[in-house]
């Protein structure tokens, strides 16, 4: 949870609008993803990953952070999975495999049966879960889990296959992206008063599935399309480029060895985010 302190509620701005980052991420991804069946991305990021963990592993074994005969950490070092570190990586690696099925299914889909699809999803895995801010069928886990990354692969499927030439309001998708980030700061000072609601709490649209994260989501990319050539090959390179810089600083901050020693044991961390109160925080991804 964020502080009240003026850092705090100037992070809580950033936060909400960085949030509907991992959906942009699984949005992207299909909208590139319908239309190639490469895996050559996916084995560079596995090695990168190998490489990060035995490195970091290596510098914790010298530097005493992990102990001789401490197998439990070693492990936990060397393969980041174990405890849920690193799961959305371990999620895009399913992705990435089951992705040539996923497009066949889609490509059996007409038009309206595959937006009905995406609108009956959106019902019960966004706007009910977060009504009841609870995880009734347990296989979406509120975003942290392959079933939503797939979900938000789909809708960028579907942009691509039938939205590229389709007229979209810009300044209605504008409107609404800035809207969704407002209402999940609002939210965060007005559902604590509403005590009737005690299954309600103060973090609950905080959450990957939440609507106004979706919508977020959806329009930024929906606004990035029609305002750049998301399509031309100059823009794919540099996304690329972009999404490894990101994908190695996801890697190095969500490894065990600088979580525990350099993010969460930081005077700013515990400042900001209270940690020793809240329980020291978590890697999102």
């Amino acid at each position: 949870m964020i502080s009240d302190s003026r850092e705090g509620q100037v992070i809580e701005w950033i936060y909400a609008l960085a949030f509907s980052s991992v959906n942009i991420f699984g949005i992207i991804g299909g909208y590139f993803g319908i239309k190639s069946d490469e895996y050559r991305h996916m084995t560079n990021r596995l090695f990168c990953v190998i490489i990060y963990s035995v490195v970091f592993t290596f510098i914790g074994r010298q530097t005493g952070y992990i102990k001789a005969g401490d197998i439990e950490k070693l492990a936990e070092n060397l393969f980041p999975f174990m405890n849920h570190r690193l799961w959305y990586f371990y999620c895009y690696i399913c992705l990435v495999l089951l992705k040539p099925y996923i497009n066949q299914f889609i490509k059996i889909l007409n038009r309206n049966s595959y937006f009905h699809l995406l609108i009956l999803c959106f019902v019960c895995f966004s706007v009910i879960e977060t009504l009841i801010n609870r995880d009734p069928l347990g296989s979406i886990n509120f975003g942290y889990s392959l079933c939503w990354l797939i979900y938000m692969y789909m809708w960028g499927a579907f942009i691509k296959l039938y939205l590229d030439n389709y007229e979209v309001n810009l300044a209605l998708c504008i409107i609404a992206g800035i809207g969704g980030t407002f209402f999940t700061v609002f939210s965060k000072y007005t559902i604590p008063k509403m005590g009737v609601l005690l299954y309600w709490d103060d973090r609950m649209l905080y959450n990957y599935t939440s609507p106004f994260m979706v919508v977020s989501a959806l329009c930024a990319v929906l606004v990035f399309e029609r305002t750049v050539n998301i399509g031309s090959n100059l823009l794919r390179k540099i996304f690329l480029l972009l999404s490894q810089m990101a994908f190695g600083v996801y890697i190095i901050h969500c490894h065990p060895f600088i979580l525990d020693n350099f993010v969460r044991d930081s005077e700013v961390w515990n400042h900001v985010f209270n940690a020793n109160e809240h329980g020291g925080g978590h890697c999102d991804l």
